[in-house]
């Protein structure tokens, strides 16, 4: 093999490997900022859960199924944070989903309508449209009064 030759073979192998150092560094740097995104919507999310408190379906007639509901959505929402960079972003969205579901109040849980759309597998503006278009009963809590 010429020398010409095996210099033009060493020069191809080098430029293929600063294509995968570019690969690397882009990939890096989406995950940082997929992580940045995804840590924004979970903090505001959880932040929001924590100022409008759980779903006041819970409390209806048919509150266990939203709450069991629930509980599936927050053990997908973990694991699935765990998956980096999309995994990330999909885990804050759940979580900010979750969170503003109730900026509008929710209702009573007392169909099983009401405790299937109110739960945090339904978007908040399926939520926001069941709750605006539903009527209040007076049982709560499993209580009537």
């Amino acid at each position: 093999m010429s020398q010409s030759t095996k210099a033009a073979i060493d020069a191809a192998k080098a430029a293929g490997n600063m294509s995968k150092a570019s690969d690397l560094a882009s990939a890096a740097k989406f995950a940082n900022t997929a992580n940045i995104v995804g840590l924004a919507g979970s903090v505001v999310g959880s932040g929001l859960q924590a100022a409008f408190g759980p779903s006041h379906e819970y409390g209806g007639r048919y509150g266990n199924i939203t709450q069991g509901m629930d509980t599936a959505y927050d053990l997908i929402q973990t694991g699935i944070g765990f998956v980096p960079g999309w995994g990330t972003i999909a885990a804050g969205a759940m979580a900010l989903n979750k969170g503003l579901s109730n900026i509008f109040g929710s209702t009573d849980g007392m169909t099983k309508q009401d405790a299937i759309l109110g739960s945090a597998f339904m978007p908040a503006p399926v939520k926001w449209l069941n709750m605006w278009g539903s009527s209040k009963t007076g049982n709560f809590n499993n209580q009537s009064w």
